[in-house]
């Protein structure tokens, strides 16, 4: 092999052996779960859940009951439900609002795969959340004993509402509220964590 072929095959080594270098790095870098096995995931609320819809207008859950199902060891993404109940809305009036499912990715956005529907008949009020993607935002938390906290401050959500006292229909509509989540039966059998 002459010189020039000889240069050309170190330079070949020295690029193929840098893209396996930076390759692993630059996939471990995306936030992430990461599950102890795989099974039931559970939750609840540990503070009240708040649907703003038009302007300030607000519907509010005392408790939220979380479920899923984990199946693999990690991921940047898991689909919840939640079902919602001890609603009011504008601070007495008795509302229901239906059960959601989302997804949940762990950068910090969420998409809503079912529509949502948020009632209150004594206002004559009617609101449609449909499916959307792409919504933020949301953070977690790990804690000590192997649970994540997950809390919801999500702008810019778009609903269809019918009454007055529902406010306008728009993409103005939010969502705050936090929730604790466990695995089986909780920790320390089983922990769940977000990876940053």
């Amino acid at each position: 092999m002459n010189r020039a072929g000889a240069f050309k095959l170190i330079v070949l080594l020295a690029v193929a052996g840098a893209a396996l270098f930076v390759a692993p790095a630059s996939g471990s870098a995306a936030p992430h779960f990461k599950w102890s096995e795989t099974g039931t995931l559970t939750g609840t609320q540990t503070s009240n859940q708040v649907f703003t819809t038009g302007p300030g207008k607000e519907v509010v859950c005392a408790t939220a009951a979380t479920s899923g199902t984990i199946t693999e060891a990690e991921g940047e993404e898991q689909k919840f439900a939640v079902s919602y109940s001890g609603c009011k809305a504008f601070g007495f009036i008795n509302a229901t609002v239906s059960k959601a499912e989302y997804m949940l990715h762990a950068n910090g956005e969420v998409d809503v795969l079912n529509t949502i529907t948020i009632n209150v008949p004594l206002g004559g009020c009617h609101v449609t959340v449909a499916p959307q993607e792409g919504l933020s935002s949301v953070s977690y938390a790990n804690s000590p004993a192997g649970e994540i906290t997950e809390s919801s401050a999500v702008t810019g959500i778009s609903e269809t509402s019918s009454g007055s006292l529902c406010g306008s229909s728009g993409a103005n509509a939010s969502y705050t509220g936090s929730n604790v989540v466990h695995l089986g039966s909780g920790p320390p059998s089983s922990t769940l964590e977000w990876v940053e």
